[in-house]
Parts: C-alpha cells; structure tokens; sequence
C-alpha cells in the first residue's frame, strides 16, 4: 500500500520550500504519482534505491528508466514529461519550493533543455554531496531522512542568503544587532 503526505518544513526552510510531498508504499509493478506540469523539482530519495520510470500519459509512452533512484535528481517537466512512475520499495520526497526558491535555484542551476530527468550533482552546486547521499541511503525512518533534507536544503539557502547583498538598512539592523549603539 501506498501513502502520500504533505509535509511542512522547519521555519528555517520556509521561505524557500513550502513543504515535501512524501510518497511511500511498495509496487511490485510500476505506480504513477502526480507530478506538477510545466515546473522544474527535485526527487530525492530516502533509504535503499528503486525504480523510476519518467515519461508521457502511459507506461508505455515511458521515455526515461532509472533502475536505481539512488540520489538527487533534477525533474525537468517544463516540456514533454507528464508522469513519475515508480516501483520497488520507495520513499521519494519533492520538495515544493516558493517563487523565491523556485527563482534562487533556476539562478544557480544550469538547465539542461534536452534532458528531462538528471543528476542534481550535474550543476555543480554545493547540496547533497557525497556524505549527505550516503547518510540519506543509511537512514533508520523516513522521519530521519526527512530532517536531513529539511536541514541540508536550509544550509543552501542559508549559503546563497548570506552571498546576496543587503540593502543599507537591513545592514544597518544587522550592525546594530551585532553592536551595542551607545
């Protein structure tokens, strides 16, 4: 049986990701789950790998086979991809970012206009290296891997945040909060 949640994010996160969509379940033969059309997500799986088929309306019109949804990918939806199949044992989280996440990433990330589905690794951005990867693959609950990405997507933000210009008053708040004004 499969589930299907919607997850808040820490409020460290919430000005970037509205929350997670969680699917869990276990599908002998592959199972279609919504995927947003005309958006640009992150699939990101929590525990051991399974499959992941991307394509049209029907398993059939399946363009894309991913025999181990291992790590981070990138979902380009923008055009030709209708649906996310899956099978195996899952526990896949997308993340559902806000219009300023949405814009902080397609800042950083280099589309690939070609490929509907690639490795987040590919964009040469500092999120879910290595470690984080292995500690997703080794997690004891779903809850678990949950915190780690919560956490993980909180430290790129937070990373791109602290790199963008304030403005003169928001320095000065900032200086002001830091110092004692005599």
């Amino acid at each position: 049986m499969t589930g299907q949640d919607f997850l808040l994010t820490s409020s460290d996160l919430s000005e970037f990701v509205t929350g997670f969509l969680h699917f869990k379940g276990e599908y002998k033969s592959p199972y279609q789950i919504p995927m947003y059309e005309n958006s640009l997500c992150i699939g990101v799986p929590l525990g051991k790998p399974f499959d992941l088929y991307l394509g049209g309306n029907d398993l059939n019109d399946e363009s894309i086979y991913i025999e181990s949804f291992d790590k981070p990918y990138v979902i380009n939806a923008l055009e030709g991809v209708h649906h996310i199949w899956v099978s195996g044992n899952i526990s896949l989280v997308i993340p559902v970012f806000t219009a300023k996440g949405t814009e902080i990433l397609l800042q950083n990330f280099v589309i690939h206009p070609n490929q509907n589905i690639y490795p987040l690794s590919r964009n040469g951005l500092p999120i879910f290296n290595l470690l984080v990867r292995k500690q997703l693959r080794g997690i004891q609950s779903d809850q678990e891997g949950l915190e780690i990405v919560d956490k993980e997507l909180a430290r790129f933000f937070k990373k791109y945040m602290s790199k963008e210009p304030h403005s003169n008053n928001e320095n000065e708040r900032i200086l002001g909060e830091e110092k004692e004004v005599l």
